[in-house]
């Protein structure tokens, strides 16, 4: 929980600092005619933006300290091209070559400000987009119940997911079910391979409406049988909005480049270019 929001805490620091110098430079430039003549009565230009940014900065940390929201402004332009290109890509065929997954991977990346890949150490997923289906709760320690997590409708699996309990709540909340038995050597290194699967971090992406999540990878499936690539905790499910009478879509899911574990778990709002995770 500590190292959670200490995460948290570095993340909104970084937003602040940079949505603030933009508020200095935007309010330079629009009410340059204003500034000058406060810079007649003895207010420079920079002191005057300085106290304009301030207040809105005051603002934007109030709202988050009072609230679990992320920081939400109006997104640049290019953030609804990119998802335009990228759902071009994505309706080009079948199945992505690596050159498609790396273009993806490379706008995505930009417009959320994270490292994303669709490979990672040399490992990869069996597919990087495809079909999401709405999966139960998982059990995350010795003596949990159903009655102890949000959003209960959904159920809450008989069995242990396919690494056993969680390390925390978050992670149960956030995760996904990909075909790890999928993979060509899963049969002959899955020794070595399970332990690196194990809640890795990922990206999900919806492109038909831009929402995305960083989760972790916490059971295998589902069968090829079914028709779909990849579960969905009922909390990712939710906020992608993948809960209609079908209970699947499409999505893509990326690996981050996170060493240090410092991007925390949960919706990535694009702010700016900037990324926001609760």
């Amino acid at each position: 929980m500590a190292q959670h929001q200490d995460n948290r805490y570095h993340q909104i620091k970084r937003v602040l600092e940079i949505h603030h110098k933009k508020v200095i430079k935007d309010f330079s430039r629009k009410h340059a005619p204003l500034l000058k003549k406060t810079a007649s009565k003895g207010v420079s230009l920079a002191g005057a933006a300085v106290i304009f940014s301030s207040l809105l900065a005051g603002a934007a940390s109030s709202d988050i300290s009072g609230t679990k929201q992320p920081i939400r402004s109006e997104k640049k332009e290019g953030s609804e091209d990119e998802r335009k290109d990228i759902n071009l890509i994505l309706k080009s065929g079948n199945l992505l070559t690596v050159e498609k997954e790396n273009e993806i991977a490379n706008k995505l990346s930009k417009n959320f400000d994270l490292k994303l890949s669709s490979t990672l150490d040399g490992n990869r997923l069996n597919e990087v987009y495809g079909f999401i289906g709405a999966e139960q709760h998982l059990y995350r320690w010795p003596g949990d119940t159903l009655s102890n997590h949000d959003l209960q409708r959904a159920g809450i699996a008989p069995l242990k997911g396919a690494f056993g309990y969680f390390d925390n709540a978050e992670q149960e909340k956030y995760y996904v079910a990909v075909q790890l038995h999928e993979l060509p050597d899963w049969n002959s290194k899955w020794s070595t391979l399970k332990p690196w699967y194990r809640y890795r971090k990922v990206f999900v992406y919806n492109p038909d409406n831009g929402k995305a999540v960083v989760a972790v990878i916490g059971d295998s499936g589902p069968s090829k049988f079914t028709g779909k690539t990849f579960g969905g905790s009922p909390e990712i499910m939710e906020y992608l909005q993948r809960v209609d009478g079908a209970q699947k879509g499409k999505v893509v899911i990326l690996f981050i480049e996170d060493p240090d574990n410092k991007v925390a778990l949960g919706p990535v709002i694009t702010n700016d270019n900037l990324a926001l995770t609760r």
